[in-house]
């Protein structure tokens, strides 16, 4: 069954497991100190089962860092600008997506971590459907999650129905202008 897009409210249930609404520690309310935390303090690395590169075409190449421990259903996660495989965000995410049984696929953006004469930009969403073909065969369910800039990639690919299960964006850059204007305030500067 695919689902385009799903609403959650506080404690949803989906695929067996309970999610609640995000509430965060009282001593980190603030966004700004909650990306800069989350940038500081590292996460463990994990051992990718393998790691293999996804051939676009001729020109584009993704990294894969695969975690199998021999489920039927993957999740795939794919990182935001700047970002790679390994970014600490994307370990914490598969730490906590192998700890409910999935596969885990960490996958980076063409051009990125790959020797592809090939630079990733925000109208390049096409090479989601060389990594679904790519995984779709082994996996029962496939489960897309975007962070940032990829997740506004997967907003765009999902304007024509795939076949995935679920996918879910996180913080997606939807409007790239006003997103620029807002990085380049002078408010924003410990960003830069």
């Amino acid at each position: 069954m695919t689902h385009f897009f799903k609403t959650f409210s506080p404690s949803t249930q989906l695929h067996d497991h309970e999610f609640s609404s995000f509430e965060p520690s009282g001593w980190i309310k603030n966004r700004h100190f909650q990306t800069i935390v989350g940038s500081i303090f590292k996460t463990d690395q994990l051992s990718a089962s393998r790691t293999f590169e996804i051939t676009i075409d001729d020109k584009k190449k993704s990294l894969c860092q695969l975690f199998h421990q021999g489920s039927s259903k993957l999740v795939l996660l794919f990182h935001g600008l700047g970002g790679k495989t390994d970014s600490a965000y994307l370990m914490r995410t598969a730490r906590t997506v192998l700890s409910y049984g999935y596969d885990v696929a960490c996958l980076s953006l063409p051009g990125n971590q790959d020797r592809s004469p090939y630079l990733y930009h925000a109208g390049d969403s096409d090479f989601f459907d060389a990594v679904l073909a790519h995984f779709r065969p082994s996996y029962k369910t496939t489960h897309w999650v975007g962070f940032s800039f990829s997740g506004n990639l997967i907003l765009q690919w999902l304007k024509t129905p795939k076949e995935i299960t679920t996918a879910v964006v996180v913080s997606p850059v939807t409007d790239l202008q006003k997103s620029v204007q807002r990085i380049d305030a002078p408010s924003q500067w410990i960003y830069r």
